[in-house]
């Protein structure tokens, strides 16, 4: 946590429009939000920042979400990991959740459940 109180939340996802998307409304909600377009930005980001989750999506361009969560999970072990993603069916969710995430939504998703899971 910051020294404001606000949990920070890291976002990637290779879609600008989702990660402004998701920043403001989470700012709304009274988050401090870093957001990063691939792997190489989201380990810079948790580097530089102390993050209290990371919201991801599962098929960035070019690298694989679940790798990248499955090696959030083994450098942070305590790190809650959400997985949001466009595609993929109930196997993929199972093994998101299996694998690396602590949760997992399905885009287009409705920002109040999304913001109530992070909560949770």
């Amino acid at each position: 946590m910051n020294e404001l109180g606000k949990k920070t939340l890291l976002i990637v996802d290779d879609e600008p429009d989702i990660r402004d998307l998701l920043c403001d409304a989470l700012v709304q909600k009274g988050y401090q939000t870093v957001s990063a377009d691939n792997g190489a930005n989201m380990w810079r980001c948790l580097e530089e920042t102390n993050i209290d989750l990371v919201l991801m999506d599962l098929y960035l361009q070019e690298e694989d979400g679940l790798q990248l969560a499955r090696d959030v999970r083994a450098r942070f072990e305590d790190m809650p990991i959400m997985m949001l993603t466009g595609k993929g069916d109930e196997t993929d969710r199972i093994l998101g959740l299996e694998l690396a995430a602590d949760d997992y939504m399905m885009k287009p998703f409705n920002l109040r459940e999304l913001t109530a899971r992070i909560h949770a």
